[in-house]
Parts: structure tokens; sequence; C-alpha cells
């Protein structure tokens, strides 16, 4: 994704996901491994965003991380735009 801004830094990712840990194995019904579930609420429940994480830790800074069993989504909308706006010219 980099690539194709002519200054990757100027590139923000925002994740609104379940919670980044813990992050644990356990086996399913059918006895496979999956993830445990990282977080719960009233929304439902949420696995651990691995893969996500990983790719929005790749842009640094500019990246923001954020909880979806969270009860309120202004705090992460507010660090999402922020980030866009030091971002503008």
């Amino acid at each position: 994704m980099k690539s194709l801004k002519a200054d990757p830094n100027r590139v923000v990712v925002g994740v609104i996901a379940g919670a980044p840990a813990p992050v644990a194995v356990e086996t399913s019904d059918m006895g496979y491994p999956r993830l445990s579930m990282s977080c719960a609420s009233a929304s439902g429940e949420a696995n651990p965003p691995v893969r996500l994480v990983t790719f929005a830790n790749g842009f640094g800074a500019n990246a923001s991380v954020n909880s979806i069993c969270s009860t309120n989504y202004n705090p992460a909308m507010a660090d999402i735009a922020m980030k866009v706006v030091n971002l503008l010219p």
C-alpha cells in the first residue's frame, strides 16, 4: 500500500477490531485450534486482530489500533482523525 503513494509517510491506517491482547489458542468443539476471544461487549465477542495489528504497525506513528469492544468509539475516531489532520499540508 505504501508504494501506491508518492510519499508513503502520508498514509494513515485506522483499525477498530478486537482487542490486540491477550492472544491465546484454544481447541474448538471440532478439535481444531483457534484464537480465543480477546474481548467481549454488548455488541458481541471479538478475536485478537493479529494480522491487522501487524499491518498497522508497519505504518508506525501513522497507525491507530483500537478495540471494537469499547463502549465509546469517540476516542478511536478522534485519534484517527487527528492523524489525518496532522498530515494535511
